[in-house]
């Protein structure tokens, strides 16, 4: 079927559709762009978005880079990232509902950039910026950008093995489903949709993520749980995608961790100085800032930038710009660890400085909690990369999740909208590619489990832990390629394991969320360093769990924990240190205890990845790297170079993978050609644009002459002129981005005043199963499912039927949320005042110390005008 014909088979005038560029959608221009709103405003919320979703307002992402640079000019960059921003603005107001093509078309204000808007949705889509995480997404057809033939003979339904049930491995299978849904009409070339089946060794979801069940007290209906692996998320701010999975998605309640806790020392008990504290956390920091002149540069990647000014004030640029950017265009050793080199520091500075044993026991505390972080011993950090992934925090409070733990994202990662094929107690000894299968038909992959079982394949994303892939456990045929493998033994993996105790009552600050303890020495003489080495870092650091868990529970950390230790031990060790802490205190038994052992469960062999003495940043990259025709992909945090040994850079991998085994199958992004559509063309005579000049002299000419030559000097000064002012407002606004960052304050986001939409977010979930048994009844499908229309219909009749009495906390809530929008706001204009007046006070400066003066050209050109009497 020709192009032509398939418009025809639609019902569609070709004249009706030409401005769209796959023409298989009806596009309105602006039609998702609020006229009620200033393109400033609209501006700001678009490049706020941005910000949330990780990526940079005002230039391009590498993979927008490499996806554009052929079919755009730099001109062009600004109207994408505008159409981008918008996008990506519309998912930030509703993470339950998946924008479509159209509302992304129609982020456009102009028919000709429909095309920038398609690419700008396949990127955001494919890559897991907008429509990700638990949400609801209806299969869409004419979806795919171009028309696809039927074939008389459809290929046989693909199978695709996602290994491990943790965060990645969800993440990956939940993010492919949705794909497959939002290309539903690619699919019409196979039996089936893509069968996507997860094989989980454990009995259970989440991998490093679990949250135990306490026992229960007698009386109590509820279930406490304690995470006993991942446990903070860092921060919901900057992109972090759990915020949008936890708060906007699932509502789950956080706990923020106060920024600092008491810390006590060990050896004269009790807790020490604020003085000490901070002499001891400025020492170390200037030893980690010493010894980071030895840090490895990171390599930037190539991309562009838009017009900073045009897209905060919201406007796309005049005219057409030029060639496209890829036209313009067209033209490690072993490496001293981390610790031996913050210990040559810390002999340094005694040398310049007494140093008591307390002074070593608090600076050997900040030692355990940089090991912490890593999970191992600094000793076994690389120098140059252990902190290779530094820059990309998240911004915000860390938090903890309350009420059911964390556990509770891989759960839902599972069970919405509709339950995962995930596969428990199948553990995989084998993965086999069989490189001699060329026909279509024929699956690629054997996946041999521990029980004898096989399973074909046609893909496999193996999200096993680094611990798994540096033992061998699982065996590769053909064997992985060397490089990969090389960074599989470069990485390290960190063993962390956790202490957690539940008594019957607090005898600590339980408004403190983190107890530390400097503790002492090993052995031998307390003023040499090395005595410190083993004892550091157990129970160096103690969470106090009461508002979490809701029960009273201390949890604490040993990364040194070895097998060879009984728990009778290990016990005994922690009550010995609340011992030292509370000197005054008589510390009970505790009424129930739980150890971890993740350094000898074979689904892990350890916690998280950390940069060895020969790894780097590049080590990261290779994990994450497709290999056999790229049709075996990786996934895990440790295959996460930007967010490594995090439960968030688990589940971005995920995306990540999903995009690699979809583009796999459906191939990469196919752009408009052009991309931007020419600026149609009057059937008027040409007219250029004409420039209002000053009166002339007299006699300068009269009648129709044309103007003299020193009037197009004049004319040509002038254009100079402006051209210099508007890139020196721009490099201002950039060095002010530079100077103060994105510290505008957000406009808060509104809490809801519909007493009935609170009511809804409350009773979807039960109302829905409601209508969903009622529809199965009706219909006699037991997998049938209610329309939205139904489940609003049956919301709308249970809250018309609620008594007053029953609505009336529902109204107390509207009151307080309309008594916290006032707080807010007003907290938002202060803020918004001050940022203004140190945005105007810099400008004012650098205009002050930067002045635009004339090149000469310019000068050259407003002397002829002068030369000729003109001005």
């Amino acid at each position: 079927m020709t192009r032509s014909e398939y418009i025809a088979s639609l019902g569609i005038l070709p004249e009706l559709v030409t401005s769209v560029p796959y023409n298989r959608l009806e596009y309105y221009a602006k039609s998702s762009i609020p006229n009620n709103k200033p393109p400033e405003e609209f501006a700001r919320d678009g490049i706020a978005a941005a910000i949330a979703s990780r990526l940079p307002p005002f230039a391009l992402h590498p993979i927008e880079y490499n996806v554009l640079k052929d079919g755009v000019n730099h001109l062009h960059v600004t109207t994408y990232l505008n159409i981008r921003n918008a996008i990506l603005q519309l998912w930030r107001m509703n993470h339950h509902v998946s924008v479509t093509r159209t509302e992304a078309a129609g982020c456009a204000r102009d028919p000709r950039f429909f095309g920038l808007a398609e690419a700008a949705f396949e990127i955001l889509v494919r890559h897991g910026y907008i429509n990700f995480g638990v949400i609801d997404i209806p299969r869409c057809r004419n979806n795919f950008p171009y028309p696809l033939p039927i074939p008389e003979v459809r290929r046989p339904r693909l199978r695709i093995l996602v290994l491990g049930a943790g965060v990645a491995g969800l993440g990956c299978a939940r993010q492919l489903d949705g794909l497959f849904k939002q290309y539903d009409d690619f699919l019409t070339g196979y039996e089936d949709a893509p069968e996507i089946i997860v094989l989980e060794g454990r009995q259970r979801l989440g991998g490093r993520v679990y949250s135990a069940p306490l026992k229960k007290d007698p009386g109590d209906e509820r279930i406490h749980k304690v995470d006993l692996g991942g446990q903070i998320v860092t921060g919901f701010g900057n992109g972090n995608p759990m915020s949008v999975i936890i708060r906007k998605q699932l509502g789950i309640a956080c706990h923020e961790l106060k920024d600092a806790g008491e810390l006590f020392d060990e050896v004269p008990g009790g807790p020490v100085s604020a003085s000490l504290d901070r002499r001891a956390e400025r020492l170390f920091n200037d030893m980690l800032d010493r010894v980071s002149v030895y840090r490895a540069k990171p390599i930037p990647q190539h991309t562009v930038e838009g017009d900073v000014s045009l897209i905060t004030a919201g406007k796309d640029p005049v005219g057409d710009g030029g060639r496209t950017i890829a036209r313009m265009e067209a033209n490690a050793d072993n490496s001293p660890s981390l610790g031996a080199t913050l210990d040559g520091q810390l002999e340094l500075v005694r040398r310049l400085t007494d140093l008591t044993d307390q002074d070593l026991r608090l600076l050997n505390w900040h030692y355990a909690n940089l090991e912490y972080a890593n999970a191992t011993a600094v000793h076994n950090l690389s120098l140059g990369s252990w902190d290779q992934d530094d820059g990309n925090e998240f911004s915000g409070k860390h938090t903890m999740v309350k009420d059911g733990g964390y556990m509770q994202v891989p759960r839902a990662l599972y069970l919405y909208p509709s339950k995962l094929d995930v596969r428990f107690r199948n553990i995989v000894s084998e993965v086999a590619y069989d490189t001699t299968a060329g026909d279509e038909s024929r699956k690629k992959y054997t996946v041999t489990l521990a029980s004898g079982e096989r399973i074909s394949a046609d893909r496999v994303v193996c999200t096993a832990p680094l611990g798994v892939l540096k033992a061998g456990s699982i065996a590769f045929k053909p064997e992985l390629p060397v490089h990969k493998l090389k960074s599989i033994q470069n990485l390290g993996f960190g063993v962390l394991n956790k202490v957690v105790l539940v008594y019957d009552h607090c005898f600590w600050d339980t408004e403190s969320d983190l107890i530390g303890v400097a503790r002492d020495r090993n052995s031998g003489d307390p003023l040499d360093q090395n005595s410190y080495v083993a004892s550091r870092g157990r129970f160096y650091m103690f969470w106090n769990c009461l508002k979490v868990v809701g029960k009273p529970c201390l949890g604490k950390f040993l990364f040194c924990f070895t097998s060879l230790q009984s728990e009778e031990v290990v016990l005994r060790d922690a009550h010995h240190v609340l011992s030292r802490m509370y000197p005054t205190t008589v510390i009970p038994h505790p009424t129930e205890t739980i150890i971890t052992h993740w350094h000898m469960d074979p689904m892990s062999l350890g916690s998280y990845s950390f940069v060895g003495p020969n790894a780097t940043g590049k080590d990261y990259d290779n994990l994450a790297e497709p290999t056999c025709d790229d049709t075996l992909f990786f996934a895990g945090e440790a295959t996460s170079r930007t967010h490594p040994a995090t439960v968030h850079g688990a589940y971005l991998s995920g995306l990540r993978a999903a995009e690699e085994v979809f583009r796999s199958i459906a191939g990469g992004i196919t752009l408009a050609s052009p991309l931007v559509k020419p600026r149609p063309k009057p059937n008027l005579p040409l007219q250029t644009e004409t420039v209002t000049f000053p009166p002339p002299p007299k006699s300068a000419y009269v009648g129709d002459t044309p103007p003299p030559e020193g009037m197009q000097h004049l004319a040509r000064s002038r254009q100079l002129r402006d051209a210099r002012i508007a890139k020196h407002n721009t490099e201002c606004t950039r060095a002010l981005s530079r100077a103060i960052g994105h510290e505008e304050p957000l406009k808060p986001e509104k809490m809801q005043l519909n007493p009935f939409i609170i009511f809804q977010k409350v009773q979807w979930e039960n109302v829905r199963a409601e209508a969903d048994n009622k529809r199965r009844a009706a219909l006699g499908d037991p997998i049938a499912k209610a329309t939205m229309a139904d489940i609003r219909g049956l919301l709308s009749q249970r809250w018309r039927n609620l008594s007053e009495e029953e609505k009336k906390p529902i109204i107390e809530e509207t009151n307080r949320n309309r008594l916290e929008n006032e707080r807010r706001m007003k907290e938002y204009k202060e803020r918004l005042a001050a940022y203004e007046l140190k945005a105007k006070n810099f400008k004012e400066e650098w205009l002050k110390n930067n002045v635009s003066e004339p090149d000469e050209e310019e000068k050259r050109e407003m002397e002829l005008a002068k030369s000729a009497g003109v001005i």
